[in-house]
């Protein structure tokens, strides 16, 4: 797939329907180039794997200030974990009849 960009300061990446926008843009693409080739691939299923990690952490600070001296300290922890969804699509144009195959090229003939 095309290269996606991570908006910045997201800590969520890149949205489901963006990820979707991009492979749907992907294969218009691979269509129209195909469109003249004699060999066609058919596409019966996309699989598309999304990892995301959910990242959760605790900060706890101390400070104490006594006239010019100061002493503090802090302590962090946290945890992570990785989730992983697959969708399974099919594809199909706008133009072809329910349950008919879409090819990856333009098969007008």
């Amino acid at each position: 797939m095309g290269e996606a960009s991570q908006n910045q300061g997201d800590s969520f990446g890149i949205p489901l329907s963006d990820a979707i926008k991009q492979l749907r843009m992907e294969l218009k693409e691979a269509m129209e180039e195909g469109k003249d080739d004699e060999l066609k691939f058919e596409v019966s299923s996309i699989e598309l794997e999304l990892n995301m990690v959910i990242d959760t952490r605790r900060k706890m600070e101390g400070k104490l200030s006594l006239w010019k001296v100061a002493a503090g300290g802090g302590r962090e922890s946290g945890k992570s974990s990785t989730h992983r969804m697959m969708l399974s699509l099919k594809p199909r144009g706008a133009a072809v009849p329910e349950g008919s195959e879409t090819l990856i090229g333009d098969d007008d003939d």
